[in-house]
């Protein structure tokens, strides 16, 4: 199971830095179908599925391949992770014990926070609950 996760940590790394998503997508199945042979090798074959379960893991890895991306969004520079109803900036995971700011979403001082940053109006777009990284604060856009 290791070659899988390492694998899969290269092809969603490989995806987060391409410029053109057709061509990380192939690599990163590429990827991934490698690790999983290389895995085969060391635990021996498997038994081929049928083709009615052949189908039906297509469209398993579909629907997790459409549940990932819809996990995480790439925005103006910057990778933000869905957890739960709100949207991470990715940058919130460097921080050391930052200062913390609770905004109110379409609050007098939301609209403040836009003025001051415009450069955070494409990551305000995602929606009503944010952890946005400017300069060394964590501001919390909450519904």
């Amino acid at each position: 199971m290791r070659l899988r996760g390492v694998g899969a940590a290269r092809s969603y790394g490989g995806l987060k830095a391409a410029d053109k998503p057709d061509i990380a997508v192939a690599q990163s199945t590429a990827e991934v179908e490698w690790n999983v042979a290389q895995e085969m090798a060391v635990s021996g074959p498997t038994p081929a599925p049928s083709s009615a379960a052949f189908k039906s893991m297509g469209a398993t890895a579909g629907a997790v391949t459409a549940r990932m991306t819809q996990q995480s969004r790439f925005i103006a520079g910057r990778n933000f992770f869905q957890n739960g109803s709100q949207w991470v900036d990715s940058n919130a995971q460097n921080l050391r014990n930052p200062k913390r700011v609770q905004i109110p979403f379409n609050s007098t001082d939301y609209f403040a926070l836009m003025k001051k940053h415009p450069e955070a109006w494409p990551w305000l777009s995602l929606g009503r609950n944010i952890q946005l990284v400017l300069g060394d604060t964590l501001y919390e856009i909450v519904d």
